[in-house]
């Protein structure tokens, strides 16, 4: 039997997919969030990838519908966020911008995914990242962004 080859699926800005193993999905969030939700299970995985939080909610909630069977068995990463505090005047004007953004999205993250007894596991934000999901090993990988 064939073993399939392992793909990289490159996950853009203001997208989410859906990969199965053996492949590995991938996306470079700086500003912005990625969200990946992984079925052990099933060996699938999905990784959303945007800097606006209603386009992570909206994935969520296309995510948890397509899960619904094994939805309680999912893993949850949040990685991103990263402020650029060099486009602001001063970093308290920055995170008085992006700081409440952050902790609404994490409440409703939190709200979904914790309702149903499922742990999400988050980062600070403080680094720019390199992310990689290997579906097969159901691991998650970051390395720092250079910029």
């Amino acid at each position: 039997m064939n073993k399939r080859e392992k793909k990289e699926i490159l996950v853009e800005t203001d997208e989410y997919k859906k990969a199965s193993s053996p492949n590995v999905l991938s996306c470079s969030p700086g500003p912005c969030y990625c969200l990946v939700v992984y079925d052990p299970k099933s060996k699938t995985a999905y990784m959303s990838h945007s800097h606006d939080d209603f386009f992570i909610k909206y994935s969520i909630d296309k995510i948890i519908k397509s899960y619904k069977k094994n939805i309680n068995e999912v893993k949850v990463y949040l990685r991103g966020g990263k402020i650029y505090y060099q486009d602001y005047k001063n970093k308290s004007e920055a995170e008085k911008i992006h700081f409440p953004e952050r902790i609404l999205l994490v409440e409703y993250i939190k709200k979904h995914f914790n309702e149903k007894n499922i742990d999400i596991e988050f980062n600070d934000g403080r680094f720019a990242l390199n992310i990689y999901f290997d579906i097969e090993k159901g691991e998650l990988i970051c390395t720092p962004l250079k910029i």
